[in-house]
């Protein structure tokens, strides 16, 4: 099952859902619809370089809001992409992946709110990610 994102309507703000085979792929979904909301579409998605990932311990929900939050700064302010989760939540690895200079924000994402963040298998085996987004 290849990874998939989709707006979700939401009464305040935004929510994101993404869809994939494994936790991370919905994660990685995740990532990808993050840069198409803030950019209009994906940019960047394949890593040039890894960072260790090795949060604090937290239920895999917040760990989510974390990861998304960490992706929103860096596309803010560091102008790069985290593209890709390669283990877990709990401890993995990210794949980084340089914006293009001349990307220019179509739509201010402030933050990643702690509003019903959810990741959860589906019966199916297939997995689902959810973040708000406060825009």
């Amino acid at each position: 099952m290849r990874a998939k994102w989709r707006e979700l309507p939401h009464t305040a703000d935004l929510r994101l859902q993404g869809h994939g085979a494994r936790a991370a792929d919905a994660v990685g979904a995740l990532l990808a619809g993050l840069q198409a909301v803030v950019f209009g579409e994906v940019l960047s998605s394949r890593p040039t370089s890894w960072e260790e990932w090795t949060p604090e311990p937290a239920p895999a929900e917040l760990l989510l809001v974390e990861l998304l939050g960490e992706a929103l700064h860096r596309l803010q302010l560091r102008g790069e992409a985290i593209v890709v989760l390669d283990g877990g939540l709990e401890t993995g690895r990210l794949g980084v992946a340089p914006m293009p200079a001349d990307a220019t924000p179509l739509r201010e994402v402030k933050a990643v709110t702690y509003n019903e963040p959810a990741l959860r298998q589906e019966p199916d085996g297939s997995w689902i990610a959810e973040v708000t987004l406060d825009v």
